[in-house]
């Protein structure tokens, strides 16, 4: 197991059986995809990087933008094809990219995160005054009503 592990072969996404016949690596299957920057038309060879949507370690969702290319014609929204995480970028904001080359790659074996816990409704609902623990004296009952009674 140490050669495997010392070679980089041990990593987080790889995993080892032992038999009686020796110990294996088994490899889980993941993919990385990179995303080249299309064509974005036909006289349009290179762009510029003008903004990144989406960082490093980020999770993207399918067709989400992770950035935007801008050339001399227009501005081009690049989309996840797929979801995953962005692992790598190959071109910063500012930089001049060629039609074709890469530039992101996104882990699409990586589990979307789990969303926030919502709050209970106790908690969402806006605090109540709680009575108080021993209730107030009743005031005494007047001897005499307010009003006489009439006489007849």
């Amino acid at each position: 197991c140490g050669w495997y592990q010392a070679h980089g072969f041990g990593n987080k996404r790889s995993e080892f059986r032992s038999t009686n016949r020796g110990t294996f690596l088994l490899s889980r299957s993941y993919a990385d995809l990179v995303i080249d920057v299309p064509a974005m038309g036909d006289s349009i060879t290179e762009g510029d990087v003008m903004s990144w949507e989406k960082d490093v370690g980020d999770f993207v969702e399918q067709d989400e933008v992770i950035a935007t290319i801008e050339t001399d014609k227009a501005n081009y929204p690049i989309k996840a094809p797929q979801a995953g995480v962005l692992t790598e970028r190959f071109a910063e904001e500012e930089d001049t990219v060629n039609v074709g080359n890469p530039l992101a790659k996104i882990d699409t074996s990586a589990e979307a995160p789990a969303a926030a816990p919502q709050a209970t409704a106790e908690e969402s609902a806006p605090k109540q005054e709680q009575a108080p623990a021993t209730p107030a004296p009743e005031k005494p009952a007047a001897s005499q009503p307010s009003t006489p009674a009439p006489q007849a």
